[in-house]
Formats: C-alpha cells, sequence, structure tokens
C-alpha cells in the first residue's frame, strides 16, 4: 500500500471506526451519560493526511488518521496520530469556521471548532482536519448546519 499524496476525507458506516474508537459510544456513556450515540449518527469521515517530511531525517512521517462522528447535539473526534484519543463536544453554543493553514510546507484544511467538550467547564477549540473534497464538505456543511441551528 502507497501512502497517499494529499489528503482526502471519505464519509464512512459507523461499523467502520477502527477497533480503539469503536468503544467511543461506551465511554461517552460511562463517563459522561451519553446515549443513542451510534443510532443517532448524522455523518461519519474519516481524513487520512499523508506524512510530513521531517526536516532532518530523510524519511516522512507516518499517514495522520482521524475519525469525526456528527449525531444531534454532539461531535466526536478521535485521533490516531500518537495513540488514540476520543473526545466529545456539546454542539449547543458551539462556533466552526473553516480554516487553511500550511504545516511543514503543506497544506492543512479543516475547521476550527469552538464549544465545551463533555466534562469541561470552560470552551475550547479543537482543528478538525478535513481534506479539501467532496467527503471533507460535506462533513463541514453538516457541522456548520448544525451548529448554526
Amino acid at each position: 500500500m502507497t501512502e497517499p499524496t494529499i489528503a482526502s476525507t471519505q464519509a464512512i458506516a459507523t461499523a467502520e471506526f477502527p477497533a480503539p474508537g469503536q468503544p467511543v459510544a461506551r465511554r461517552l456513556r460511562e463517563r459522561d451519560g451519553v446515549t443513542g450515540l451510534v443510532t443517532g449518527t448524522t455523518i461519519a469521515v474519516r481524513t487520512v493526511r499523508p506524512g510530513v517530511p521531517r526536516r532532518r531525517v530523510a524519511r516522512s512521517a507516518a499517514p495522520a488518521v482521524s475519525y469525526a462522528l456528527l449525531s444531534p447535539g454532539l461531535l466526536v473526534v478521535v485521533t490516531m496520530s500518537a495513540g488514540v484519543t476520543v473526545t466529545g463536544w456539546h454542539l449547543a453554543g458551539a462556533e466552526a469556521r473553516r480554516i487553511t493553514e500550511s504545516i511543514g510546507g503543506m497544506p492543512v484544511t479543516g475547521l476550527q471548532f469552538t464549544g465545551l467538550r463533555l466534562g469541561a467547564a470552560e470552551r475550547q477549540t479543537i482543528l478538525i482536519a478535513l481534506a479539501a473534497d467532496h467527503g471533507g464538505s460535506d462533513f463541514e456543511a453538516a457541522v456548520l448546519a448544525s451548529v448554526s441551528s
């Protein structure tokens, strides 16, 4: 399998979350009392970004893979770059905006999402990596519609 040369985002079924991401609903139910997450999923995506070449090492870093799941009232983000991190975010009172930045000479596109993380007392911000393709645009539109309604 060759490494991707550009980022891609594609819609996936919730069952396609990786094995470490499968217990998302269970973790959120146990930790934060969230129920009905998977059955109420509006859209779920997987984004794969190519590894960024390292300056002092002749090889590139491994591709970065992240997952995002949107359900009524809740956004769940699973990142898998340095271990698995699962975070849940309330949509009520949240803000989101499209961003494009350059990291290591490679363009990174996605959403800057600011809102309350489950279990947090203060608003926080997360960058959700999304490619500038059909899958990324669909997920972005769904999130923007959810936070503006």
